[in-house]
């Protein structure tokens, strides 16, 4: 198989996995920081694990 094919295949395959990956980042900061924002922290969840459903 010549390197060339090998290449391509993994740069569409790199460029599809990449979109997804990043906007899963993207959506992770922003809970962290809309967590922040409400002065929860977003390490640990509140002792009451109910109140998160509230």
């Amino acid at each position: 198989m010549p390197v060339e094919i090998v290449t391509a295949a993994a740069g569409v395959i790199g460029k599809a996995m990449a979109k997804p990956a990043t906007d899963a980042a993207l959506r992770k900061e922003a809970v962290i920081r809309a967590l922040k924002a409400v002065r929860l922290d977003p390490k640990a969840p509140p002792h009451d694990f109910g109140s998160l459903y509230a």
